[in-house]
C-alpha cells in the first residue's frame, strides 16, 4: 500500500472507526470478503512495523501488496463502530496509552525549559565570576599583604594609615565620623572612601597608568626602591582642603597624608592658607601670653618628616598646646610643606597653636638660602611673596605662665636695646627685619659660650654683659649672665627660652660658666635632628607644666631624597657630560693644531695658546662645580680635615667647625643653592 493509505489506516485505528474500501486488483476485478477488524488491524500493524502510539515517518516506505491486508468492500460504511465490549476495552487502553505519552512529552518539554533557564542563569553567573577571577589575577600578591596589614592595623595612627592607603584623590569623598577621633586633629577626623564604594576591595591605586601595590608599611612593591612610595601627581583643590566656603577649617589629616606622599596643593589652596593665617597673626600682639601646660619647639628648618614625627610624639591641638620659636624654612628641602602644615594647625586652633618669628623668616635670608628657589620650583613667585607676608605678621616673642614663674620665649635672645617688655611692644614688626636695633637683637643674639673664650676668668664671666656678635657678622649681640639676670629681674621671669643654635642633644642649659644656681637662667631648644644631614645631632622639645618642666629627645627619621637646588636628574648630570665632552674636544684640537702638518706663524701660535688657556680654565671651573655638587650629595665632611684632627673630633664638633669655616671662606653660607653652570 502507498503512504496515504497507510496514514489513513493509522488514523482510523486511533479513532476506532474503520470502513472497507474497494480495491481493484490488476489481475482480477473481484472484491475480497470482509474480515475481522481486530485481526486485520494487528496484521497491518505487524506487517508495517508500526506501533499504535507512533506516527509514521516520511522515511518509512510501504510494502508491496501484503497478503494479509484485506480489501474492504465497496459498500461498507466508513463510520461503522466496533460493536464488541472487547473493542471498547481496546479503545480505552489505547487512549490511556496516548494520554500517558502526552504527559511524558509534556514533562520532557518542561524539563527542557528548566534546563535552558538553569543554563542561562549559570552563564550569567559565570560572567562576573570570570571577571572577578581576572581581577584577582591582576591583583596577585595583595592577599599576601592582608596578614601584615592586620598586624600593624592597631599600631598605626590615622595620619599614617591615610598616607599608606591613599588612592586616587580625584575620586575621594570626605565624610565626618564622630567616634574615637585620633590624636592628630581630632575634631577634623575624616574617612576617605571611593565612589562607588566597593566592599572588601583594597584601595591601593594611586595616580599612575601602571598597577602597583602599597603595603601598610608604606612599601611600593612595583618600584625598584620599595621603601619609597610613588609620589602623587594630582594637587588638592579648595573644596577638598577646606571644610566649608568660609575657609576657617582645614582637613589636616588629608593635607598631611597628601604632602607626606610628596603631593602638592593647588596654588589657590596655598595662597588661601597663607592669607587666612596672615589675618590671624595680624590680630596678635608682639608678645604672646600663653598659659601652661605648653610644649615649646625650636628650629625645624624645613625638615617636614621630622616635624611630623615630633608632633606625633608630643601631641597636637586640641589636646596639646604648642609654641614654635621660628626658623621654619631654609636648609631643609621641604620648607613649604613644613610651613603649610604648621599654618593649617594655626587656622584650626588659633588659641592653642602659636608661632613666632625667626631670623630666617625674611626676604634677604630666604633668597640667600634655598626657600626662594623651593617656592619657584614647586609653585611660583606669588606663593613666595604671600609667605613673606605671613612672616611679616608673625609675633616676636611669647611668655608662658606657670605656677613657679614665667618663661620668656624668643628666637635669638636679648640686647641692650630690649631689656623690658615695653621695648619689644614698641617694635613695628610688619616689615623686613633690620640688621641693627631691637628687631635684630631678638632674632640674631646668642648666649656666650665659655668654651670659646678660654682666656676669660671667672670674674670676666660674671661681669660679662653684651658684646657684638662677630660670629654672625656683628648682627645681634653676645649676652652673658649679667645681662640675663638684669632682663629676668626687670620682667619678673625665671628663665629665657630660645632656639637659633644647633645642639648635639637637642637642648642645652646655659649657666655661663658660673655655677651659682641649680635652675638654668637660659635654655636653648633645637628641634631639627641631623641638621643639614651632617651634624648627626638629636632634636628635643621642652614641656612646661604648671608645677614643673621636662624635655624629650627625638631621633631623626628618613625622608625622600631631593637633588641639590631642586634640580632634576638631567640638569644635574649636564655639567658632568659637558665637562667630559669639553675636555675631549680640547685634547682633540690640541692634537690637530700642534701635531698637524700645517705650519703656523707666531701670531697664530699666540692666539691658539690663548684659546687653549681659556678653554682649559672653563673645563677646570666645570670640574670645581661638579665637585661642589658631589660634596652636597655625599655629606662627607671628614675629607676636609686631617686624619689626626678628624679622629679627635666628634661628628657634631666636626660639622660645627666645618660650617663655620665655610661661612668665613665664602660670602654666602654653606648648603645654599648653587648657581647653574653657564654653558
Amino acid at each position: 500500500m502507498d503512504g496515504k493509505k497507510k496514514q489513513s489506516l493509522f488514523s482510523r485505528a486511533r479513532s476506532r472507526s474503520f470502513s472497507m474500501k474497494k480495491r481493484k486488483d490488476d489481475s482480477s476485478d473481484t472484491i475480497s470478503e470482509p474480515v475481522d477488524t481486530k485481526s486485520a488491524l494487528r496484521k497491518v500493524i505487524s506487517s508495517d512495523n508500526l506501533r499504535v502510539d507512533e506516527k509514521p515517518t516520511q522515511d518509512a516506505k510501504p510494502k508491496a501488496d501484503s497478503p494479509s491486508a484485506p480489501n474492504p468492500p465497496a459498500n461498507a460504511n466508513e463510520d461503522s463502530q466496533l460493536p464488541d465490549s472487547k473493542d471498547v476495552d481496546l479503545k480505552e487502553s489505547i487512549s490511556k496509552k496516548a494520554n500517558s505519552e502526552k504527559k511524558r512529552a509534556g514533562k520532557k518539554s518542561s524539563k527542557e525549559k528548566k534546563d535552558r533557564k538553569s543554563k542561562e542563569k549559570e552563564s550569567k553567573e559565570k560572567e562576573p565570576k570570570e571577571k572577578d577571577a581576572k581581577d584577582k589575577e591582576s591583583l596577585r600578591g595583595k592577599e599576601k599583604q592582608k596578614e601584615p596589614e592586620a598586624k600593624f592595623k592597631n599600631d598605626d595612627d590615622e595620619a599614617k594609615q591615610l598616607a599608606r592607603k591613599i588612592p586616587s584623590l580625584s575620586r575621594f569623598k570626605m565624610a565626618h565620623h564622630a567616634e574615637n577621633p585620633p590624636d592628630v586633629c581630632q575634631s577634623n577626623e575624616i574617612v576617605l572612601t571611593l565612589d562607588p564604594p566597593v566592599a572588601n576591595k583594597p584601595r591601593t591605586k594611586i595616580h599612575s597608568t601602571k598597577s602597583h601595590q602599597i603595603t601598610r608599611q608604606g612599601l611600593d612593591t612595583t618600584r625598584v626602591v620599595t621603601s619609597v612610595a610613588r609620589p602623587i601627581d594630582q594637587p588638592l583643590s579648595l573644596n577638598m582642603v577646606f571644610e566649608s566656603n568660609s575657609f576657617d577649617k582645614v582637613r589636616i589629616p588629608l593635607v598631611l597624608a597628601h604632602m607626606r606622599r610628596q603631593g602638592r596643593l593647588d596654588v589657590g589652596v596655598v595662597l588661601k592658607i597663607l592669607e587666612k593665617s596672615t589675618e590671624i597673626f595680624k590680630s596678635e600682639s608682639n608678645i604672646l601670653d600663653i598659659k601652661s601646660p605648653c610644649t615649646v619647639f625650636g628650629d625645624v628648618h624645613g625638615q617636614f618628616y621630622d616635624v611630623i614625627n615630633i608632633l606625633e610624639i608630643s601631641g597636637t591641638p586640641p589636646d596639646t598646646q604648642c609654641l614654635f620659636l621660628g626658623d621654619y624654612i631654609d636648609r631643609g628641602m621641604f620648607g613649604i610643606e613644613t610651613l603649610l602644615y604648621l599654618l593649617s594647625f594655626k587656622i584650626n586652633y588659633p588659641e592653642s597653636f602659636w608661632m613666632i618669628r625667626g631670623n630666617h623668616e625674611s626676604r634677604q635670608i630666604t633668597q640667600n638660602f634655598n626657600f626662594h628657589k623651593e617656592c619657584l620650583a614647586k609653585y611660583n613667585e606669588d606663593v613666595y611673596n604671600a609667605a613673606m607676608g605671613v612672616f611679616d605678621a608673625l609675633p616676636l616673642a611669647a611668655v608662658v605662665h606657670t605656677n613657679f614663674g614665667d618663661f620668656f620665649c624668643v628666637h635669638g635672645g636679648i640686647g641692650p636695646d630690649v631689656l623690658k617688655y615695653r621695648d619689644i611692644k614698641k617694635i613695628n614688626r610688619f616689615q623686613e627685619p633690620q640688621l641693627k636695633g631691637p628687631f635684630a637683637s631678638l632674632l640674631w643674639s646668642d648666649p656666650i659660650n665659655p668654651e670659646e673664650y678660654p682666656d676669660m676668668t671667672l670674674f670676666d664671666l660674671q661681669t660679662f654683659y653684651f658684646r657684638p656678635n662677630e660670629g654672625r657678622g656683628s648682627v645681634g649681640w653676645l649676652f652673658g649672665q649679667r645681662a640675663v639676670n638684669a632682663f629676668l629681674s626687670k620682667n619678673k621671669c625665671v628663665t629665657l627660652v630660645r632656639g637659633h643654635e644647633v645642639q648635639q642633644y637637642g637642648i642645652a642649659e646655659h649657666y655661663f660658666g658660673v655655677e651659682t644656681s641649680d635652675f638654668p637662667k637660659c635654655i636653648t631648644v633645637f628641634s631639627a635632628p641631623n641638621y643639614c644631614e651632617i651634624y648627626k645631632n638629636k632634636a628635643a622639645f621642652l614641656k612646661l607644666f604648671p608645677e614643673s618642666m621636662d624635655y624629650e629627645v627625638v631621633e631623626a627619621v628618613d625622608h625622600p631624597y631631593v637633588l641639590p637646588d631642586f634640580m632634576n636628574g638631567i640638569s644635574f648630570s649636564l655639567s658632568f657630560v659637558v665637562e667630559i665632552v669639553a675636555a675631549l674636544l680640547l685634547k682633540t684640537a690640541h692634537f690637530l693644531f700642534r701635531e698637524g702638518e700645517e705650519i703656523l706663524d707666531e701670531e697664530q701660535e699666540a692666539r691658539l695658546d690663548e684659546l687653549f688657556k681659556k678653554s682649559k680654565a672653563s673645563v677646570e671651573q666645570m670640574k670645581r662645580q661638579r665637585e661642589e655638587r658631589m660634596q652636597l650629595i655625599n655629606k662627607d665632611i671628614s675629607t676636609y680635615f686631617k686624619d689626626s684632627e678628624a679622629k679627635s673630633l666628634t661628628p657634631f664638633e666636626m660639622a660645627v667647625k666645618f660650617d663655620k669655616g665655610m661661612e668665613s671662606a665664602k660670602p654666602k653660607l654653606f648648603l645654599r643653592r648653587i648657581k647653574s653652570t653657564p654653558f
